[in-house]
């Protein structure tokens, strides 16, 4: 009887780690719990046209907001709590055995890990390698990354993000 490659991969996953796709989705409901909290926050501001980055009302409504979580100025969601767990993916995980839902659910963490500059680097090689230059998760982290570095990115996925709302679409 020959043993597949994919089966040996599935093996190997549930011999070494099964919790993968449950531990990814926990890291992410708290990565995006806050930041949602913060989404309705801002709404119920006006949105972030109103509630414009800088102003006197901004820092009311941000200090208010991490006062009401217990989250300080240079951890405002949580993050840090976060970190480790995250910063040991790439020399943990089997990446040929991850399902789509393991590798959306690593982008989102890595999309927030901007004082981690090198990580995300390094996770932009790794999605090239084993998800390619036209997924989403390559494009939308090559896009933060050159956007901090250049301000400018190539696929247009950074529009949202307020921290680079000034990006120019350098895109041929």
């Amino acid at each position: 009887m020959r043993i597949t490659e994919k089966r040996i991969r599935e093996l190997v996953r549930e011999a070494l780690d099964t919790n993968v796709s449950d531990e990814l989705v926990a890291l992410v409901q708290g990565d995006q719990r806050l930041r949602q909290e913060w989404q309705k926050t801002v709404n119920a501001e006006g949105g972030f046209s109103a509630l414009r980055h800088g102003t006197a009302r901004w820092d009311a409504v941000r200090s208010e907001f991490m006062r009401a979580h217990g989250t300080t100025d240079d951890d405002m969601f949580g993050d840090k709590s976060r970190e480790e767990k995250i910063l040991s993916l790439p020399d943990r995980l089997d990446w040929g055995s991850l399902t789509d839902d393991d590798w959306h659910n690593i982008a989102v963490l890595t999309q927030h890990m901007d004082g981690a500059p090198a990580f995300q680097k390094r996770m932009l090689t790794i999605f090239r390698q084993w998800r390619g230059e036209y997924s989403s998760q390559y494009q939308y982290l090559h896009d933060r990354i050159s956007c901090r570095e250049t301000g400018t990115q190539m696929f247009g996925t950074q529009d949202a993000v307020t921290n680079y709302s000034n990006c120019k679409w350098v895109r041929d």
